[in-house]
């Protein structure tokens, strides 16, 4: 990739997206969380943060980190759900299905989405 700043910069702007909404008042979330939506929110969230720094971080020991700090980053915004919050709480089954997320995206690795932010930067930069 020609540029790794740019495609680092955009990830660590949707980390802080994921915190925000974490961390704003429940009713104050824009998507319905009714029926086990959460949870399929939770994986996607962090399955989409993964596949993504596994595109920008090419070498396997720094994917690795990439994967280790999304289950602690999972893991802090329960706990801290819990502690800092009136509107949310501290639930284990988000943070395994965060979890599961950061697993998958991190899968991706070996597939075809594994390219795409090279492919993406092709046509916009040439």
């Amino acid at each position: 990739m020609k540029y790794p700043k740019l495609w680092i910069a955009i990830w660590v702007a949707m980390i802080l997206a994921v915190i925000i909404g974490s961390m704003m008042p429940a009713r104050d979330v824009p998507i319905d969380m009714a029926h086990g939506m959460d949870k399929v929110v939770h994986f996607l969230g962090y399955f989409v943060l993964s596949a993504y720094g596994m595109n920008v971080f090419r070498k396997l020991r720094h994917a690795r980190y990439a994967v280790l700090f999304l289950v602690l980053l999972g893991a802090v915004i329960e706990i801290a759900q819990g502690f800092l919050t009136y509107t949310r709480s501290a639930e284990f089954q988000d943070f395994v299905v965060n979890s599961l997320g950061v697993f998958a995206g991190y899968l991706t690795r070996r597939t075809p989405l594994a390219n795409l932010l090279s492919s993406i930067e092709a046509r916009l930069f040439g």
